[in-house]
C-alpha cells in the first residue's frame, strides 16, 4: 500500500489563498492509431474560505474585538478592502447593515480604541459621522461609551469629536417633534459634559466652534433661540467658559442691535411708530418650555419667515414697506434673544440672595466679567437701543453692582488717556443710569452729582480762558464737557424732587427746599454762565425741560440767561442752531448729541417684564403723578383763604414721604390718609390715601409760610400741625 501512493502521480497544491483543486474525470479513451495527445489538466472547483468582511457581518460580540485588530493589521499592511468596506458602512449606513450590527461594530471599536492612532483616522472620522443622535438609547449609550474611550485615549481626536457635537446644539427642520428636538440637545450635552470632564480643553478651541456654528444675523428667530439657550447651558457644567460664552452672545446681539438701529435711521418717523405697534404674532402658535419660548409656529407647522429671514406677520403691514416689516422682524428677534439672557442671569440674582459666600462670589466674579465684557464692547458701541439693559438689569440685584458699574463709568469719564468718544459715551451711560434706575439710592445719585459737578466746575476754571484764541471746529475739544453738563441737567430733571428734599426736624419728615439746588451741585451757576455756554450746546429738550423745572423751584437765572443768550425763551423754542454771541469767532454750531442709552426700549412683553419694575418713567416733571386714581375732591375755607383738594390712593412716591412743591399762585401739600373717608352721601372709601390741597393766593403773591403737616379725618376737625383751624369741608365722590 506504502509503494502503490508513491506511484500517484503527484499533484500541483495551491497556495493557501486559493481552493482546492479536485478532479472531475478519469483519463480520456482514444482509438488505435490516434497519437499520443499530451493529458488534460481537469478543470479545478475553487471553494472560498470566509473573507475578514463577511466574518465582521457575522462574529459575536466576544469576536468583535480580535477581527478589527486583523482588520487594522491588514490596513497598515497596505490590504484595504475591508477596511474601506466598514468605513463606508458607518458613512452611508446602507439597508442591508442594521443599526444593530452597527451598534455591535461600535462597541468592538470601543474594545480596541488604544489601537485607534491618528494613523486609522479616516474610520475614526466615519464612526463620528454616523447619525448617533436620532437612534435609540442603547445605540446612544454605545456612541457615547466609545467617545469618551477615544478621547481619554487618545487626546488628539478631543478637537474632532467637539467640532462633531456642537452643530447639534442648532435645531433641525420644524417638521420634527418637539420631543425629537429636545432629546438631540440633551444627548449633545451630555456627551459633551463627559468629553469636558476627562479632557478639559482651552477656551479658545472650544469657542471658534460655538462661533463658527451662531446662527447668522438673518436667520429665523427660532433657530436663533434654540442655539442660544444650548451655549448658555454649557454654564451648568462647565463655567470655565462662562465670559467667554457671555461675551460671544453680546457681540451677536449687538451686531442685531445696530442694524436695527441703522435701518431705522432710514425709516420716516410715522413709518417707526407703525413699526413699533406691528402686530407680528397674528397667526403664530407660540411653543413653549419652563425655560420660555423656543420657537413660533403658524397654523401649518411652517415659521413665519420673510424673504429677509426674520420672523414677520402680514396683518396690519400692508401699508408698510417691506424694510419696515424686516425692522420689526429684527425688533422681535433680539426681543426674544434678550428675553433668553435676562432668564439666565435672573438664576444669578436668585443665587446671590443666598447666605452661602461661595455663591455670592460666583455672581460677583460673573459681574466682573460682565464689566469687561461691557467696556470692550457696549461701551464702544454707537447708539445701541437695548443690549446694553443686560447691565441695567443687572445692577438692580444689589447696590454694590449698580455702584461698581457707576464707579466703572466715572473713571472712564475722567481719565484723560481715554480716548474722547468713550468718555463722551460714559457720560451719557451715567446720566441715564442715574436718571432711569428706580433700584439707585439718592445717595448713589447725589454721590454722581457731586462727581460730575466738580469736574465741571474745575474744567471750567481750568479751560475757560482758552475759549478766546478757539474757533468753532475746535468745540469738539469740549465734547467731554458739554456731555457732562448735559447729563447733569438731564438727571436733575428725572431725580429733582428726591434731590431737593430736606429734613424738617420738627415734624419728623420730609420738606422740600426751594430757590436752590442741592449742595452737589454748588457752583452749577458758574458753569452754565461760563464763556463755554453750554445751555446753547446741549440739546435743546433737555435744556428747556431743565429751565422750567427751575422756574418751577423759583430758581429763574435760567431761563433769564437762555433770553440773554437768544436761544430760548420761555414758552417759545428757536432753531437748535444758533451762534455764540462771545467774543471768539465762533460762528453756527450743531446741538449736542441727546443719545442716553437707557431710554425706554421698544420691546415686547417677552423681555421689558424684567425692566419695567425697576425703570423710572419719565413724568413731565410735574407732581401731578403723586395722586393716582382719583376718588374724590374737596374744598376748605378757612377766613379769606379758599382751598382745593383731590384725595387719591395712595402712590409709591407718597407712600414713603410728605413732599411739597410750589408754583407762582401757591402751595401743594402731599401726605397719606390712613382712615376711611366718609362723604355726605354715606359712601364709603377705605384705605390708604393720598391728598393734594392747594391754597389759592388770589392776586396777594403772599409768602406765607404753609407748609404744615396735616392728618385729615372728614367729618372732624383737621389738625395743621401747630394751630387747629376752622373751616368747612365739601366733598363729592
Amino acid at each position: 500500500m506504502e509503494n502503490q501512493q508513491k506511484r500517484l502521480p503527484k499533484l500541483n497544491m495551491p497556495d493557501e489563498s486559493d481552493a482546492a483543486v479536485v478532479s472531475t474525470s478519469d483519463k480520456e479513451y482514444s482509438p488505435p492509431g490516434t497519437p499520443p495527445t499530451t493529458p488534460q489538466s481537469p478543470a479545478p472547483q475553487l471553494i472560498e474560505k470566509p473573507n475578514l468582511y463577511d466574518l465582521i457581518t457575522s462574529a459575536s460580540d466576544s469576536e468583535m474585538g480580535r477581527l478589527f485588530t486583523n482588520m487594522l493589521k491588514q490596513k497598515a499592511e497596505g490590504k484595504t478592502a475591508t477596511y474601506n468596506k466598514i468605513i463606508y458602512a458607518f458613512k452611508t449606513e446602507p439597508s442591508y447593515i442594521s443599526t444593530d450590527l452597527l451598534r455591535r461594530w461600535i462597541s468592538g471599536f470601543s474594545s480596541i480604541v488604544s489601537h485607534l492612532k491618528p494613523f486609522y483616522s479616516d474610520l475614526v472620522m466615519s464612526i463620528l459621522e454616523v447619525n448617533w443622535a436620532s437612534k435609540d438609547n442603547r445605540f446612544f449609550l454605545s456612541f457615547r461609551q466609545f467617545v469618551e474611550y477615544l478621547v481619554s485615549a487618545h487626546a488628539v481626536y478631543i478637537q474632532p469629536v467637539v467640532k462633531m457635537l456642537v452643530p447639534h446644539f442648532l435645531p433641525g427642520q420644524l417638521s420634527e417633534k418637539l420631543e425629537d428636538i429636545m432629546l438631540v440637545f440633551d444627548r449633545t450635552h451630555q456627551i459633551l459634559r463627559s468629553v469636558l470632564g476627562l479632557i478639559p480643553i482651552g477656551p479658545q478651541f472650544l469657542m471658534e466652534n460655538l462661533k463658527d456654528n451662531f446662527p447668522y444675523k438673518t436667520e429665523p428667530i427660532y433657530v436663533q433661540v434654540w442655539y442660544l439657550k444650548n451655549i448658555l447651558q454649557l454654564d451648568q457644567y462647565a463655567p470655565v467658559y462662562r465670559e467667554s460664552i457671555l461675551a460671544l452672545v453680546i457681540e451677536r446681539l449687538i451686531q442685531i442691535d445696530v442694524d436695527i438701529q441703522g435701518e431705522i435711521e432710514d425709516l420716516d418717523e410715522e413709518v417707526f411708530e407703525e413699526v413699533e405697534k406691528l402686530d407680528l404674532e397674528g397667526k403664530e402658535v407660540v411653543v413653549n418650555t419652563e425655560a420660555g419660548v423656543l420657537f413660533r409656529l403658524d397654523e401649518d407647522g411652517a415659521d413665519l419667515i420673510s424673504e429677509s429671514g426674520y420672523a414677520s406677520s402680514d396683518e396690519g403691514s400692508d401699508d408698510l414697506p417691506v424694510t419696515a416689516i424686516d425692522v420689526r422682524g429684527m425688533i422681535d428677534k433680539i426681543d426674544a434673544m434678550m428675553q433668553i439672557v435676562l432668564n439666565y442671569l435672573t438664576e444669578f440674582g436668585k443665587l446671590y440672595q443666598s447666605k452661602t459666600q461661595k455663591e455670592r462670589e460666583v455672581v460677583e466674579d460673573l459681574f466682573t466679567s460682565l464689566l469687561t465684557i461691557f467696556q470692550k464692547s457696549v461701551l464702544q458701541t454707537h447708539r445701541s437701543r437695548y443690549t446694553q439693559f443686560i447691565w441695567f438689569y443687572f445692577c438692580s440685584f444689589d447696590s454694590r453692582f449698580a455702584e461698581q458699574f457707576m464707579a466703572l463709568l466715572v473713571s472712564l469719564l475722567f481719565d484723560g488717556q481715554t480716548p474722547p468718544l468713550i468718555r463722551v459715551s460714559a457720560a451719557a451711560y451715567i446720566g441715564s443710569f442715574a436718571a432711569r434706575g428706580k433700584f439707585l439710592g439718592t445717595s448713589v445719585v447725589r454721590q454722581c452729582l457731586r462727581y460730575l459737578n466738580g469736574w465741571a466746575l474745575a474744567y471750567v476754571n481750568d479751560n475757560e480762558d482758552a475759549l478766546q484764541r478757539l474757533t468753532s471746529g475746535d468745540l469738539q475739544h469740549f465734547k467731554v464737557f458739554y456731555n457732562v453738563v448735559q447729563s447733569m441737567m438731564y438727571i436733575f430733571c428725572f431725580r429733582w424732587k428726591e434731590l431737593v428734599q430736606e429734613e424738617d426736624d420738627q415734624f419728623n419728615r420730609a420738606r422740600y427746599n426751594y430757590s436752590k439746588l442741592p449742595s452737589e451741585m454748588n457752583g452749577f451757576q458758574r458753569i452754565i454762565t461760563s464763556r463755554f455756554a453750554p445751555l446753547k450746546v446741549c440739546a435743546e429738550g433737555i435744556v428747556s425741560e431743565f429751565a422750567e423745572l427751575m422756574h418751577k423751584l423759583e430758581i429763574d437765572y435760567v431761563y433769564s440767561l437762555m433770553e440773554s443768550e437768544n436761544r430760548y425763551t420761555p414758552g417759545k423754542v428757536t432753531d437748535t442752531n444758533t451762534k455764540i454771541t462771545s467774543s471768539n469767532e465762533f460762528t453756527m454750531i450743531e446741538p449736542l448729541d441727546t443719545f442716553f442709552p437707557f431710554d425706554p426700549m421698544t420691546l415686547s412683553k417677552r423681555s421689558i417684564v424684567f425692566i419695567e419694575r425697576i425703570y423710572q418713567e419719565w413724568d413731565g416733571g410735574d407732581d401731578e403723578n403723586d395722586v393716582e386714581d382719583v376718588v374724590g375732591s374737596f374744598t376748605m375755607q378757612y377766613g379769606d383763604d379758599n382751598f382745593s383738594a383731590q384725595v387719591g390712593s395712595l402712590s409709591s412716591a407718597a407712600s414713603t414721604r410728605d413732599s411739597t412743591t410750589s408754583t407762582k399762585s401757591g402751595q401743594y401739600v402731599f401726605g397719606s390718609i390712613p382712615r376711611s373717608i366718609d362723604s355726605r352721601d354715606s359712601s364709603n372709601v377705605s384705605g390708604r390715601f393720598a391728598f393734594r390741597i392747594k391754597k389759592d393766593f388770589g392776586d396777594d403773591d403772599s409768602d406765607e409760610d404753609f407748609d404744615k403737616r396735616m392728618e385729615l379725618d372728614f367729618g372732624k376737625s383737621p389738625d395743621f400741625g401747630r394751630s387747629p383751624m376752622d373751616y368747612s369741608v365739601m366733598m363729592s365722590l
